[in-house]
């Protein structure tokens, strides 16, 4: 499919799209109402699927992909954290902490995808198209075997509440420390918290995802949380990722957000967001983890069938 999007203007090209425009903007709605319930369930911006599939099933090109996805992602997860914070489902100082690491690393982020784009790929954007899918299959092979980790799964108890007695950061004997209290854990590092954020915040600026689908088994796994508090918490860091990406994307010289392909996006997403609370409401913890896997493995196929036929 040819590229819908003149990268000069930052607007679609009607002569370039096999749909019709209701059609094309009909897809990005139910595209990101889809994403919404994935904000509100497991508590991701949804960029590692919406980056790829605006991509992939659109043509939409990736370097404004990437920037329409963290305005979009911004505006889901800002529709997603009042819900989750009135659960409980919100660790203040984790996300504080985790913040101040994933902006920073946000803004290096984008620094590499301008990086790859001019010295890697040399301007071809068939090179830069397939760097992008390879990270992209990398990204979720990583995320789904951190929650196929035996020591992730058996944080998944049956009410969803369950961890193991010390995580690797209260192992982390790099002071300051803090205390993270709605989730019970004593003597967590506030640098490697820090430094969690600024390493998952590299994915906002070069990839386009909010770092939630990383977050969710790094909280889990590395920080200790258990399920339903990492998926409020996640948010929390989530947006202010994307908000970081999004001004830096905002001020580039070459264009690279779309606003009326956000705002279709975002319009879909506003009562998907609402639905995937409430089943996450009524589903157990450990649900969570399992359907997560479920969904990085559909958009795996996704990107791998593309890439061959590329």
């Amino acid at each position: 499919m040819k590229n819908p999007y003149n990268l000069t203007k930052m607007v679609p090209v009607p002569s370039s799209i096999p749909l019709s425009w209701p059609m094309f903007y009909g897809w990005t709605v139910v595209l990101g109402f889809g994403i919404g319930v994935l904000t509100g369930l497991f508590g991701v911006g949804g960029g590692f699927l919406i980056v790829p599939l605006l991509h992939v099933l659109l043509g939409v090109p990736y370097s404004i992909a990437v920037g329409s996805s963290l305005l979009f992602i911004l505006g889901t997860s800002a529709l997603a954290i009042p819900g989750h914070y009135k659960q409980g489902n919100f660790e203040p100082r984790a996300v504080f902490y985790l913040s101040l690491g994933s902006v920073t690393g946000s803004l290096i982020g984008d620094l590499l995808q301008d990086l790859l784009v001019l010295y890697v790929a040399k301007g071809n954007i068939l090179v830069f198209n397939q760097w992008m899918h390879s990270l992209f299959i990398g990204l979720l092979f990583v995320t789904s075997g951190l929650l196929l980790w035996p020591a992730v799964q058996s944080k998944g108890g049956a009410s969803g509440t369950d961890r193991v007695d010390s995580s690797p950061l209260q192992r982390l004997s790099f002071p300051p420390f803090t205390y993270l209290k709605r989730a019970n854990l004593p003597r967590i590092s506030i640098p490697g918290l820090i430094v969690l954020g600024c390493l998952v915040g590299l994915l906002t600026g070069l990839l386009g995802v909010g770092g939630g689908v990383l977050f969710m088994p790094i909280l889990l796994l590395v920080v200790g949380l258990p399920p339903k508090l990492s998926v409020g918490t996640s948010l929390g860091v989530v947006f202010f990722a994307a908000l970081a990406g999004t001004i830096k994307k905002t001020l580039s010289l070459a264009p690279k957000i779309s606003l009326p392909l956000t705002a279709s996006l975002l319009l879909g997403s506003t009562l998907g967001v609402r639905m995937g609370i409430r089943i996450n409401e009524r589903i157990e913890g450990a649900r969570i983890r399992q359907y997560f896997v479920l969904v990085i493995v559909l958009a795996l196929g996704v990107l791998i069938w593309d890439l061959l036929r590329a």
